[in-house]
């Protein structure tokens, strides 16, 4: 929802009394969710009175600044990347915490200092770890009173479920997603190059695409590495199927964009065939190659290329099939204006 839909209805929950105790807020943590959250410990900590935060008043200005003394902003370590348990609460006697208090479980459960509510806010939630996840599980199934838990994420579908089944989700509406550009550019051209037709040309295309993918996943292995290594450091152990785990759900994000710029530029292709050459192009740089490409497809081919490409998304995050099986097939399906009508 845009932002304004999503204060006014946090702004109806508190006024009648039926707040949730916890938020994930899906945005970017350093950008729309950040704000979302400023405003919402405003809104219940304002001594303004009014029906929005008043911006000028002591808890307004200190919640604006971060150094409200009753909110406590949970952040990865700058090492790691990831939010440890060491973060969540001391370790059990006996052992050496490399982090120095406060931790943010205890904390919450401390009185609040100015006596009314405690807020805490975890950015990137989705990297908490295993360990630092189930510590938060607790507080989020018994809560202390008067106290608000915000989680920003923009990877949401990454959070346990038993911690999103515990909280209430506002999504934030930002700007589209695209691929990093050393992939969006490479396969952007593969799209736009293809010219022959036939069972041979798609499953030359398609390990194209696959090099594309091998590369993601590549990334997110390093990725999970250096996220072991580092939450390993901070005397967690992490074992391989947990790390493969992660390896995975990097390495799906990853693809999950590919899949979704593949979406995108046939569903330009569609705008044209529709349209015409003045129908709006989502990859404006590539409008002339769309525009090429659209007049040489008949309108239900477009309109069948857009489902072709859905079922494409369902075989893989939904049957699991592996890539090297689906996508040449899906190549070969899809007509990406090679053919002339």
């Amino acid at each position: 929802m845009l932002m304004a839909e999503a204060q006014a209805y946090f702004r109806t929950a508190f006024a009648s009394g039926r707040l949730a105790h916890a938020y994930i807020i899906v945005g970017p943590p350093r950008g729309a969710a950040a704000d979302f959250a400023t405003f919402a410990m405003q809104l219940v900590a304002c001594k303004g009175g009014g029906a929005s935060p008043c911006g000028q008043c002591d808890s307004c200005r200190q919640i604006a600044a971060r150094t409200f003394p009753d909110a406590f902003w949970l952040r990865p370590m700058k090492k790691s990347r990831v939010i440890s348990v060491d973060q969540m609460r001391r370790g059990p006697p006996g052992t050496d915490n490399k982090i120095p208090p406060p931790y943010f479980i205890p904390w919450l459960n401390e009185t609040a200092l100015l006596g009314g509510w405690k807020f805490g806010v975890i950015e990137f939630a989705d990297r908490l770890n295993n360990a630092a996840a189930n510590a938060l599980l607790k507080t989020l199934e018994e809560p202390p009173p008067q106290t608000l838990l915000l989680l920003l994420t923009d990877a949401p579908q990454t959070l346990l479920p038993t911690i999103t089944s515990r909280c209430e989700s506002i999504a934030l509406s930002s700007p589209p997603a695209e691929l990093e550009p050393k992939y969006f550019e490479p396969l952007l051209d593969l799209l736009s190059s293809i010219g022959a037709t036939g069972p041979f040309a798609a499953n030359a295309y398609s390990q194209k695409a696959l090099a594309i993918l091998e590369e993601m996943r590549e990334e997110a292995e390093e990725e999970a590495k250096a996220e072991a290594a580092d939450t390993e450091d901070e005397g967690v152990n992490v074992d391989k199927d947990e790390e493969e785990a992660r390896v995975t759900a990097l390495y799906r994000q990853k693809r999950s964009l590919l899949i979704v710029t593949i979406q995108r530029w046939l569903r330009d292709l569609l705008a044209v065939a529709a349209a015409g050459g003045d129908a709006p192009i989502h990859y404006a740089a590539y409008a002339d190659a769309i525009r090429e490409r659209a007049a040489r497809i008949p309108l239900a081919t477009a309109i069948a290329n857009v489902e072709a490409v859905e079922s494409l998304a369902a075989q893989l995050e939904e049957r699991n099939l592996p890539d090297a099986m689906v996508f040449p097939y899906w190549f070969d399906r899809i007509d990406f204006g090679a053919r002339r009508k």
